[in-house]
């Protein structure tokens, strides 16, 4: 088998599927050895800001010498990215030989869940010393949460989304994603609103753990575009660190990796200091967020900006770049699933063009319907609408700027095409 028929296998259950139980899972998991115990793990859920906080933690433990593993969703471009090791992608032939491990188990289960379970296979036999898991969609049910108390568990943050399957308010949103948190273990959680927290409380209280509020370790200072980085500033110290992403909640994501690095570190990883967590802030790397990537004729700003939380982080950011004064056009593709509406709504004020297209997803909202809710808003906004997205991005490279927001699977497809041309990217580190 090679790595295309293997990943045309897993595309082909690319479906949502709600469970209320995961037996099925436990099972396939126990006839390959229970992998998901041999290893220490982090466990991440949270309606945005997952990726970025497993993404900062894991390159500090890289830095301080520990061997990591990290399982993540969605990809952008392979499939290959959503398992790594010490932040290198899982090799094809590995992929190949878990995937026929895990299929021979059970042809019946699903995209995520052999995914996951080829996950947990991987990181057993790299005998990783910690790995970084990021749920799908919610908790309780995610085929993640077969993992058993952990050396962490983490909310990153609670907003509305996956409405169909989580509920449709914060409340019945944040009792699914408490439910990660397991006996005996400690769950770090942000969170500014009181009913999310008593949820969590309540939540925690059931599982026998215990919940920890994080406040705000940093703020931003300083903004470094050319370089793609951003100047911390500790609240508590004055001490200033660099940090590899940029974007208006990163400095809430760097505070919750930060209070988590220190739990870790008061647990059995010792090798967890200062100067670890300096080069591992500075050097995360973490496409798809507020990515900026150049050539000599264009500028790109890549954002999976997915649902209206991470719109409005994005339009804050944008904001205070230099990118808002210039020619600049949006390329916008949004899934049905997501409240469409308020998204464009916080986006239209800095649309001077924008050209709608379809995601590489049978989700996707037709184009139209965005171009025409957006004349709704602002008239005056000049618009394109291109089914094929190719002719999307080609369209808009006739201007110095362009910004991909709405969608993972539009990034994914922006970041292929831009690869493909051998752009350079300044995330570079110097």
């Amino acid at each position: 088998m090679t790595f295309e028929e293997a990943k045309d296998i897993l595309l082909k259950k690319q479906i949502y599927i709600k469970k209320d139980g995961l037996d099925r899972v436990y099972r396939v998991l126990e006839k390959l050895g229970n992998p998901q115990d041999s290893f220490k793990a982090v466990h991440v859920t949270g309606t945005n800001g997952k990726g970025s906080v497993c993404a900062a933690m894991e390159s500090v433990l890289k830095c301080s010498g520990y061997k990591t593993g990290f399982f993540s969703s969605p990809h952008l471009v392979s499939l290959r990215e959503r398992i790594r090791f010490c932040g290198q992608m899982i090799e094809k032939a590995e992929f190949v030989e878990l995937f026929k491990r895990v299929f021979e188990v059970s042809d019946k289960i699903s995209f995520f869940e052999i995914l996951t379970c080829m996950a947990f296979l991987y990181f057993k036999e790299k005998k990783v010393d910690i790995a970084f898991i990021e749920v799908g969609i919610g908790g309780k049910h995610d085929t993640t949460n077969v993992l058993p108390p952990g050396a962490l568990c983490i909310i990153s943050s609670i907003g509305i989304d996956h409405t169909k399957y989580l509920g449709a308010d914060t409340e019945s949103i944040a009792a699914q994603k408490a439910g990660i948190i397991k006996k005996g273990t400690v769950c770090l959680a942000y969170s500014a609103d009181e009913n999310v927290r008593c949820v969590i409380r309540e939540e925690a209280q059931k599982a026998e753990g215990e919940v920890i509020f994080i406040e705000p370790v940093f703020k931003i200072e300083d903004y470094d575009w050319n370089r793609n980085l951003m100047l911390l500033k500790n609240l508590k110290d004055d001490k200033k660190i660099e940090y590899g992403l940029i974007g208006e909640n990163q400095a809430i994501n760097a505070s919750i990796a930060y209070e988590g690095l220190k739990i870790l570190a008061s647990k059995s990883f010792k090798n967890i200091n200062n100067a670890s967590i300096s080069a591992g802030f500075k050097s995360i790397y973490l496409e798809g967020r507020f990515q900026i990537i150049k050539n000599k004729k264009n500028t790109f700003i890549l954002d999976g900006s997915h649902n209206s939380e991470a719109v409005e982080s994005f339009t804050g950011t944008f904001q205070k770049s230099p990118f808002v004064s210039q020619d600049t056009v949006f390329v916008i593709g949004i899934l049905d699933d997501k409240n469409y509406l308020n998204m464009l709504k916080t986006l239209y004020p800095f649309l001077r063009k924008a050209i709608f297209t379809k995601t590489a997803s049978a989700r996707t909202i037709e184009p139209c319907v965005l171009a025409d809710e957006i004349a709704k808003l602002n008239p005056e906004i000049e618009t394109e609408v291109h089914d094929d997205f190719n002719a999307a991005f080609l369209s808009a490279t006739k201007s110095k700027n362009v910004i991909i927001v709405g969608s993972f699977y539009l990034a994914g497809a922006a970041l292929e095409l831009i690869k493909a041309q051998k752009f350079k990217s300044v995330e570079v580190r110097k």
